[in-house]
């Protein structure tokens, strides 16, 4: 995004406003991008080494269900930490999930 001279806007490609940032800010910002990327790349082969230890010690079919609850863990996030609040769909969403891990260790 930029102003051109006759005072309007143009947007570039993928709408981001690096032009108007100083040079040292949009350095320090690619590191903190570059660091986040390679947190999420870690915390994904730890999750995968997880799985795979989940599956060699217990039933495939409980490990693999549990697994499938990730979305749970961003809304979690999202609550304890951003106090973001939940619409009552969601609500009853979460409670199902529990649930059905529940049922899950049980049986």
């Amino acid at each position: 995004m930029r102003l051109d001279p006759g005072g309007r806007v143009e947007v570039h490609e993928g709408g981001h406003l690096e032009p108007f940032l100083p040079e040292r800010r949009r350095r320090l910002e690619e590191q903190v991008q570059l660091r986040l990327a390679a947190l999420g790349g870690v915390v994904e082969l730890f999750g995968s080494m997880l799985y795979a230890r989940g599956a060699e010690v217990g039933l495939v079919s409980i490990v693999t269900a549990a697994s499938a609850t990730y979305p749970f863990i961003p809304v979690l996030g999202g609550v304890v930490l951003l106090h973001e609040r939940l619409v009552p769909n969601q609500y009853v969403g979460v409670a199902l999930v529990v649930a059905g891990l529940m049922l899950l260790a049980l049986g």
